[in-house]
């Protein structure tokens, strides 16, 4: 079995790192998405009343 071993394209290294992007960013926006209500609960106008 003489396989010759060849390298992907740039296409496929372009698609991986578009992949990764994507994936990054909508990681990225959950995490921060997730954050919000405890935000919006520490900032919330109640929570500068009560000191």
């Amino acid at each position: 079995m003489h396989y010759d071993l060849v390298s992907p394209g740039a296409a496929y290294y372009a698609l991986v790192a578009l992949g990764l992007v994507a994936l990054g960013l909508v990681a990225s926006l959950g995490i921060i998405a997730s954050t919000l209500p405890l935000l919006k609960r520490i900032t919330g106008p109640g929570a500068a009343r009560n000191g």
